[in-house]
């Protein structure tokens, strides 16, 4: 299949993107890489390493002898002193039999920080070659003294799906990944076209899973594909194959019951035989995922004698996770004994704009501290253990090392508050240049996935300095269910596709949050879908503010959850949130008296603070001797 067929618009229409990436010069499929021109030193220290390099000449870019090439090349990198067009065709001509079929060719311009070219010129030029524009963009930045521009050709009949294809076949579904992530985004044109790229993905990452068998844990992909599942479903949710190979990779980390739900709800707004036959198939072999035992026992919770100073090693803007759990430890322990670096302006009344509506945003006092003050603080035994939750920026490598290691008896404990349900432990022990960390407290931890002894379920909470009872029931609005939250990921799309029909309600309205919290609070009903991650704040928030929760039921692993008809109401397809919603809809009282229960269940169990004493207590019981606060030798 052409590429133009597979974009769905000639390249000559590409857009003009600003930075050209190392990595797609040189991708991580390249093998055998074709060198010719002079590259400054910064550039030829960055591709000396990694594929076999033919370098063929280091004169000009079109010096290139390609009898001197062997069975092709992956990628070439001709570089170029100035723009001289003869020069460069001939060079172009002879790269047709240097680089393979899939391969690629970027031409460079040292000393300079744009192109010579305007890309429809570009487009002109390359119009009787074999050759398109792919990526184009400078290497580095503007200011910077060193200026290189470049641009990516490939063949006008490349095609990346096949390309990734044929990387399969040779047995490395890892490499595959990247011509599809290489695609410019303006080739994708359509939302058909967005969605079969997903789905493609979606296949790779479970292929290479299931290539890693026993080498990884078998989630260790799985939010990656679950990504890709979120991108079909929200443009095209009614595409079956994507909920086929969603279905098989919840199947392969053992849970066939989340794999049958999956399917059914597909089924039921779209039915076909392949779907049913799937469902068929998981529930003949249907296996009941094993319950982590030792979480149901009781919590450990925080002895108030015990008031620790932390640092909490963040990144430095607005993360609901990361942002109430500070707040919880501020509220039991003092801002004073809770130190946040990088220090972070929303939770401390600076830049309450860039929280996104987030009810995270805080106002204690305090100011940013040095690496250099925390060090001298850290190695005069200033704190009791650090805190460490930024998997998400690692941005601040040689900073944080320093501040790990000014104490190096100190237990670095880890908070994983990401979407993604399995943590990359390996990276972040190196960025951190720790063997190990004490113990992990984890958002998205699957149910029946074993995490190891030492990781905890910690899922949001909701600040109780913003939650209410709600109004009386006579004062709600019981003909609808609350929701507005944006229709993407997961379920999300097929789900409020199909109530729109069935309501007749209009749900794709977004509200400022005065507006939302108000709508919520006198709504009878308030729906909780999964978004990036299982957990939510929606799925907190709906209780908190004394409105019943009709949910999807988690498959994490969440301490003292809601009970199921008792203080929330958990549905499992669309089928039964159907059902369900038009039961408690006709029955005003029932959805009324779970409000009330969820909410108190939620004062009880699910506030920020709550969360804070579990941290606190959990950290303690494991890491201090619990007579006199002192750290457990060995621990």
């Amino acid at each position: 299949m052409p590429s133009q067929k597979l974009f769905g618009r000639k390249a000559n229409q590409l857009m003009v993107s600003t930075l050209l990436a190392h990595s797609q010069i040189v991708p991580p499929f390249v093998r055998r890489l074709l060198r010719s021109g002079s590259l400054p030193l910064s550039l030829s220290a960055i591709y000396d390493e990694g594929p076999e390099t033919v370098c063929v000449s280091e004169g000009c870019g079109a010096d290139v002898d390609v009898d001197l090439v062997r069975g092709g090349v992956d990628a070439a990198i001709l570089s170029f002193g100035s723009w001289d067009p003869a020069r460069l065709l001939s060079a172009l001509e002879k790269m047709r039999t240097a680089v393979n079929p899939d391969g690629r060719v970027t031409v460079l311009y040292a000393g300079a920080d744009k192109s010579p070219l305007t890309m429809s010129q570009w487009d002109l030029f390359l119009s009787d070659q074999s050759w398109i524009r792919y990526q184009q963009g400078a290497l580095t930045a503007s200011d910077d003294p060193l200026q290189v521009w470049g641009i990516v050709l490939v063949l006008k009949t490349y095609n990346p799906v096949q390309h990734a294809r044929r990387i399969v076949d040779q047995g490395r579904p890892d490499l595959a990944i990247a011509p599809l992530k290489d695609i410019p985004e303006s080739l994708i044109t359509s939302n058909t076209t967005q969605a079969l790229l997903a789905l493609e993905k979606q296949r790779l990452y479970l292929k290479w899973q299931q290539q890693l068998h026993g080498q990884l844990p078998s989630h260790a992909f799985f939010s990656k594909e679950r990504r890709e599942f979120a991108q079909v479903t929200t443009v095209s949710p009614l595409l079956k194959e994507s909920y086929h190979v969603h279905s098989r990779f919840w199947s392969h980390i053992g849970r066939d019951d989340m794999a049958i739900r999956t399917l059914s709800s597909i089924d039921h707004v779209c039915p076909d035989e392949t779907t049913r036959h799937l469902l068929q198939l998981l529930r003949h072999r249907m296996l009941t995922p094993a319950k982590a035992c030792r979480l149901e026992q009781a919590l450990a919770d925080w002895q108030m004698e015990w008031r620790p100073r932390i640092l909490f090693i963040t990144h430095g803007t607005s993360d609901y996770g990361q942002d109430t759990l500070y707040h919880g430890l501020c509220t039991l322990l003092g801002h004073e004994n809770v130190v946040d670096y990088p220090w972070k302006p929303t939770l401390h009344g600076r830049e309450v704009d860039t929280a996104n509506s987030y009810p995270c945003v805080f106002n204690y006092p305090g100011e940013p501290l040095s690496v250099d003050d925390l060090v001298v603080q850290l190695q005069t035994g200033g704190f009791d253990f650090i805190l460490f939750s930024d998997l998400l920026g690692m941005i601040h490598q040689q900073e944080v090392r320093r501040l790990v290691n000014a104490a190096p008896h100190l237990p670095v404990v880890l908070y994983d508050a990401w979407d993604d349900c399995y943590t990359p432990l390996h990276t972040v022990l190196e960025y951190l240049d720790r063997s190990e960390v004490a113990l992990v407290f984890k958002r998205e931890m699957l149910d029946g996935v074993d995490y190891g002894t030492r990781t905890y379920p910690l899922p949001f909470g909701y600040p109780e300095t913003l939650s209410c009872a709600g109004l009386p029931v006579d004062q709600r609005a019981s003909d609808a269910p609350f929701w507005a939250g944006r229709n993407e990921f997961g379920l999300r799309s097929l789900y409020v596709q199909q109530l729109e029909r069935i309501t007749g309600c209009d749900m794709q309205t977004r509200f400022d949050q005065d507006t939302y919290r108000e709508r919520l609070r006198s709504s009878l009903i308030g729906l909780s879908f999964f978004g990036v991650g299982f957990d939510t704040v929606r799925y907190w928030e709906i209780p908190a503010n004394g409105v019943m929760l009709l949910a999807e039921n988690p498959p994490i692993i969440i301490p003292n959850n809601f009970e199921d008809g008792i203080s929330a109401v958990f549905f499992e397809n669309m089928s039964e949130l159907e059902s369900k919603l038009d039961y408690y809809t006709k029955h005003p009282d029932e959805a009324a008296r779970i409000a009330v229960n969820g909410h108190h269940h939620y004062v009880k169990y699910h506030t920020t603070t709550a969360r804070a004493r579990y941290v606190l207590g959990t950290v303690y019981q494991q890491l201090f001797n619990q007579h006199n606060g002192q750290l457990v030798a060995g621990k």
